[in-house]
């Protein structure tokens, strides 16, 4: 028989004689006794340095496939699966402060006592600034309240564009 168990597999699941794969992007079972060898793991993020990034450890930490199994053990493809929706998830935080340039990659090595760690590098690249900010109704306004209804969008030329500010912005002046 030179099909391999692969193989057997595979045609065992084309003739309907096995259980159905696991959704997409689900973490694959080990098999008992045996399979895949599972490993704690930890993650860092490295080259942010003194970037300000308001929500964003709050935000990375109750979104991150890895930062919420941290601690359990995995095996190495569950670890690079979550890694990658990992560095995209730190792309698009990144994005909402104003880093939309940012270069994320990672990498996994074992430390010394046999876990792995998961090492985010970051290119925040420059932070985005608001050239202009323009209001559309403002020329309809009363010309007292335009001030006001200003203020209320809470952004200004120069500002870093942040995603949460102009939301916040555009709500307040929904209401005013």
């Amino acid at each position: 028989d030179t099909l391999t168990q692969a193989e057997r597999d595979l045609l065992a699941q084309l003739a309907g004689n096995a259980a159905a794969p696991p959704p997409v992007g689900a973490d694959a079972p080990t098999p008992p006794g045996g399979g895949a060898q599972m490993m704690r793991y930890r993650t860092q993020i490295a080259g942010l340095g003194n970037v300000s990034l308001g929500r964003f450890d709050e935000r990375f930490d109750s979104l991150s496939a890895l930062k919420t199994k941290e601690g359990e053990a995995a095996n190495s493809a569950q670890v690079n699966r979550r890694a990658q929706s990992d560095a995209a998830l730190i792309q698009q935080l990144l994005g909402i402060e104003g880093y939309s340039d940012a270069l994320v990659q990672y990498y996994v090595e074992a430390d010394a006592e046999g876990a792995l760690l998961v090492t985010f590098d970051v290119q925040p690249g420059p932070q985005y600034r608001v050239d202009q900010v323009s209001v559309p109704g403002l020329a309809t306004a009363e010309v007292e309240d335009v001030p006001m209804l200003r203020a209320a969008l809470g952004v200004q030329s120069g500002d870093a564009v942040n995603h949460d500010a102009i939301a916040e912005g555009q709500a307040k002046l929904a209401v005013t």
